[in-house]
């Protein structure tokens, strides 16, 4: 039995939400640098990233839905740990396949 085959078959969907991981991270710091620069009372070597949606903030709604978007892009990550650490369902992989950067 050709083990690498299965793996493959089960990571495909693991893949892509290990992506959206990334898509999130990326989508969280666009957000900041664009909120911030739209800003004009804002620092970035003095305030927080929470003084971008405060209701002194010029324009929150925008940063609100970009921080809340790359939250849940964000969860992708923590659904492909488990299903590739714990091994459960169709994300079971054998331990040999499993790589560690």
């Amino acid at each position: 039995m050709d083990y690498r085959a299965g793996a493959d078959d089960s990571l495909r969907g693991s893949t892509g939400l290990a992506v959206s991981g990334l898509a999130g991270a990326i989508l969280f710091t666009a957000t900041w640098i664009v909120a911030g620069l739209a800003d004009p009372a804002f620092s970035f070597a003095n305030n927080d990233t929470s003084d971008l949606e405060a209701l002194t903030a010029t324009h929150p709604l925008p940063y609100n839905i970009g921080l809340s978007l790359s939250g849940l892009l964000t969860i992708g990550v923590a659904v492909t740990l488990v299903r590739v650490h714990c091994g459960t369902g169709e994300g079971r992989v054998p331990i040999g396949h499993v790589r560690h950067l």
